[in-house]
């Protein structure tokens, strides 16, 4: 391969040289319409003219992509195609060069996911960023392995970006192998640095990135990036912020992953932030962990914003598994979960140092502390406030907020919240939520009315309703909660949404026959041990089974049955013979609703 960089050297100096006289006498190399991005071609396998205006003369370096970008009018878009790219490999760079990074432009974006097919021509070009996966690798040497690290070579910073705006453009790519060993200052972004900079991250992965302090996967100084869809994964860094470390900045972030990072004796596995005020909504945290404090979130002298947010099974060896606040810090939290996360104290959240996290609709369920505060620690002077949330379930008990060794205790204010085993508050309720399904994750609340549920992505009704339900502060909107709401907001992580569990009390007068009959209505070839199911009736809560041959005189074959199926094998029936059944839905106040007659008729007899 370095014999081939050679030999294209030279039509890319020229074409450098074209455009650069192109640029000194104000005309644009390539013509196009004003906002219309000049293409370059990226693919490091091909085999044309290497000169970046097709895919079939696709550039193989996406440096000398770049170099090339800074000298056109923008925008440009740099399209990437499947493959590995490292930083050290084009005009001008030393092979091996571990200072070598990707540097973004503005005006310039670098989209990944092309796939290789796209030399053959002829069409439209195929991308798919999760099939085609264009790498931004750090392995300068292609030989770190999970056996043998051989990482004391790779790139300090893949990619890095310096005074740039939102149009500095990163999109679809995965950022992997930066940052092991010690190199140049800062000591952090092995996966990226960004310095005093803006730029708009898409669809992009940082995996198996790390830093030689802090910042596995980005870091940021005195800059405010903007990620959407982006999954930190598997980054390490030796003292904190193994997936993302934020210093003086104030990052955007959308529907982002952050799992399996890991951090030092300083904190933060999956993000840290000192002096900082990021902005999270649907983003999680899943199984990142430290071995200091704040298995998920480490948060020193910063006020993060969190909206619809999940921190599950995150582990800190010391203080707060969730999340750990310090230094008058002020999260604000708005619809989020923590659950199953562990920690030495504060296994959900602990703050110290003055810190006021504030708490709106959020849910605590299965963290644990090997100390106190299973779900919350509030100490040395802290003071935590929640309203309309739900803490149950944590281990081994739900807040703490004592510290007998220096004797500086906290305050955590509660109001209109379910807190097991009670805490004194206007409002507050100890009372069994009805979860949908804790264990598996879905702290929707149960409700005879309808209960959102992910996995079918239906309304569902349930056999009883969550005392959570309409029991949130009544000076507070309803939000987005569907009608009938009861004019009350509800208690935990869904209060306040589209999600929000219907309210039974403004049900109770509807009423609807079962639906979704199976088999299906005027079914043929049925088996004859075929079971009968259906979708219950709104605010049914129970079902009378009807079933003969004959439409006008069909027997009740079961009376008041909770389950929404009923097997045949308990009857004998003829093959080829056409059947009739009916579900009548019956109420919580016994009344009883006839359903619609469906049909279905049995398999015929092989003939011999």
């Amino acid at each position: 391969m370095r014999g081939k960089e050679n030999l294209i050297t030279w039509p890319l100096c020229v074409l450098f040289l074209f455009v650069a006289v192109s640029t000194t006498t104000a005309q644009t190399p390539i013509p196009e319409p004003s906002g219309t991005p000049t293409i370059i071609y990226v693919d490091v396998n091909a085999n044309g003219l290497n000169i970046g205006t097709s895919w079939a003369n696709a550039i193989t370096s996406l440096q000398d992509a770049l170099l090339l970008a800074y000298f056109y009018e923008k925008p440009v878009e740099i399209r990437v195609a499947q493959g590995i790219y490292t930083p050290d490999r084009g005009v001008g760079i030393m092979p091996g060069d571990r200072t070598a990074s990707f540097q973004l432009i503005n005006g310039v974006t670098i989209k990944g996911g092309y796939a290789v097919l796209n030399r053959r021509g002829g069409g439209p070009d195929i991308r798919d960023i999760n099939q085609y996966k264009s790498i931004l690798s750090g392995d300068l040497n292609a030989d770190d392995s999970p056996v043998s690290a051989n990482n004391g070579d790779n790139s300090c910073h893949v990619v890095r970006a310096s005074g740039t705006d939102a149009t500095a453009v990163l999109d679809g790519l995965t950022i992997t192998g930066g940052g092991y060993a010690e190199g140049p200052l800062p000591y952090g972004g092995g996966g990226m640095y960004n310095d005093r900079s803006n730029p708009t991250l898409i669809n992009c992965t940082f995996t198996g990135n790390a830093a030689v302090e802090s910042g596995g996967g980005m870091y940021n100084n005195s800059s405010n990036p903007v990620l959407l869809n982006c999954t930190f994964s598997g980054n390490t860094a030796p003292r904190s912020g193994g997936g993302m470390y934020n210093d003086n900045s104030s990052p955007t972030l959308t529907n982002c992953t952050f799992i399996e990072n890991s951090g030092g004796i300083g904190g933060g596995g999956g993000m840290y932030n000192v002096n900082s005020s990021p902005m999270l909504s649907d983003c999680s945290f899943s199984g990142n962990s430290t071995t200091g404090s704040g298995g998920g979130m480490y948060n020193e002298s910063s006020s993060p914003t969190l909206l619809s947010c999940i921190f599950s099974g995150n582990s800190a060896q010391r203080s707060g598994g969730g999340m750990y606040n310090r230094y008058s810090s002020q999260p604000s939290l708005t619809n989020c979960i923590f659950s199953g996360n562990s920690a030495g104290s504060g296994g959900g959240m602990e703050s110290i140092d003055a810190s006021c996290p504030t708490l709106f609709n959020c849910t605590f369920s299965a963290n644990s502390a090997r100390g106190g505060g299973g779900g919350i620690s509030s100490i040395q002077d802290s003071i935590t406030k929640l309203v309309n949330c739900i803490l149950w379930a944590d281990a081994p008990d739900e807040i703490w907020s004592v510290n007998s060794e220096r004797g500086r205790g906290g305050i955590i204010e509660i109001t209109y919240s379910n807190v097991q085993n009670g805490w004194a508050g206007e409002g507050n309720i100890n009372i069994d939520p009805l979860f949908a399904d804790p264990e598996n994750g879905d702290f929707h609340l149960k409700s005879q009315a309808g209960r959102w549920d992910p996995i079918s992505q239906s309304w569902v009704i349930d056999q009883i309703s969550s005392s959570c339900i309409d029991a949130g502060d009544p000076g507070m909107p309803v939000g987005l909660e569907r009608f009938p709401n009861g004019g009350l907001i509800n208690m935990g992580a869904y209060g306040g949404t589209a999600e929000a569990s219907l309210s039974p009390q403004q049900q109770s007068n509807l009423f609807s026959k079962a639906t979704d009959p199976n088999p299906a209505n005027e079914a043929e070839n049925v088996p004859r041990d075929v079971t009968l199911s259906w979708t219950a009736g709104l605010n049914a809560v129970w079902h009378n089974v009807y079933f003969g041959r004959d439409i006008n005189n069909m027997m009740l074959v079961s009376n008041h049955q909770t389950t929404t199926e009923f097997k045949l094998e308990t009857l004998e029936l003829y093959s080829g013979t056409t059947y009739y059944w009916r579900i009548d839905e019956v109420n919580i106040e016994g009344q009883i609703l006839t359903g619609e007659t469906w049909t279905f008729t049995t398999v015929y007899p092989s003939r011999r």
